[in-house]
This record gives structure tokens, sequence and C-alpha cells, in this order.
């Protein structure tokens, strides 16, 4: 006898916001497209990102910019504008990720940590319903997406990606 696998339902936010840095942030803006939910949030002055400035950002992804072109700001700027944090790492000690926290901690906003595996893995089912049933608690019209850039953590772009998809599909 085969038992299927049943899905839960999940809570989709108005608008997944980041702050379009490579990585996970750019992850979940291309997730959220691909699904047809909204997307925006603030980027650095001149949509700075590690791999140069990206203007066609604010067109494409429906990003602001913000008036210092620091990193800092603008995490500031989103944690502020979201209701929740997912923040898909595999160094949380990062500069960019303990921002995210202390901010997200100091706004009372909840946050819930992925870690992007080390080495290819199947995304343990087990993991997307955890993420579901924290979405579904916490109900975020705003949800930020944020975590490690492409540099600290080769391939969580599309990792988070396919993750985000997973968890909203």
């Amino acid at each position: 006898m085969t038992e299927d696998y049943i899905t839960s339902s999940v809570w989709i936010p108005d608008l997944i916001i980041s702050g379009a840095q490579t990585g996970s942030d750019c992850g979940g803006l291309l997730a959220a497209q691909a699904l047809n939910i909204a997307t925006g949030g603030w980027a650095p002055k001149n949509f700075r990102t590690e791999r140069g400035d990206r203007p066609d950002f604010g067109e494409v992804f429906g990003l602001q910019e913000a008036p210092q072109n620091d990193y800092a700001s603008r995490t500031a700027l989103n944690v502020n504008m979201s209701d929740a944090v997912l923040l898909i790492a595999r160094r949380f000690e990062s500069t960019g990720s303990k921002l995210t926290k202390k901010l997200a901690f100091d706004a009372s906003k909840p946050l819930f940590e992925v870690v992007f595996p080390t080495h290819d893995a199947v995304n343990r089912p087990e993991t997307v319903e955890e993420v579901r049933k924290w979405l579904n608690w916490h109900k975020p019209c705003v949800l930020m997406i944020a975590g490690n850039r492409e540099s600290v953590a080769f391939g969580i772009e599309e990792w988070s990606k396919q993750f985000v998809m997973q968890v909203f599909s």
C-alpha cells in the first residue's frame, strides 16, 4: 500500500521583498515572479550589488533606490517594511545575516532560518513544511527574503529560488 504525500496549504504574502543582492535575495525575487507574487523592496543607491550596479532591478522587481549605497541602510529599510523575514544562508555569522537577524529581533519581526546545504541535496520535505507552518502562523503580508550572497555561498541563488518555489507551490 502506498501513501500519498499531502502537501499542506500555505499562506501567500501579498509582496516578497529583498535588497536585490546576488544569492538568496535574488533567488527569492525570482521565485516570487515565477509564482506571480508581487516583488519589491529597497536596494542600495544605484542598485548596487557585488556584481555591479543593476538599475534595471528597479523596473524588473519593483525595487526602490535607497538614499545611501551601503547595504546596512537598505537592510534596515527592508526589515522595517516587512512583516516577517525568511533568512536563507550557509553562513549565518556573515555580516549581512547577523545584521538582518539583529534588526529583525530589534523590530520584533518573526524570522525563520533555512540552512543552505553544503553540498547538492534534495530539499527536506519537513523543512518546506516547517516554513509553511511558520508562514501560516504569522501570516505576513510582506515577506522579506534575505541571506548569503553568491560569493559567500556559491549556488545559493538558484537553490533559494527552487526552495521558495517549493514552499509556495
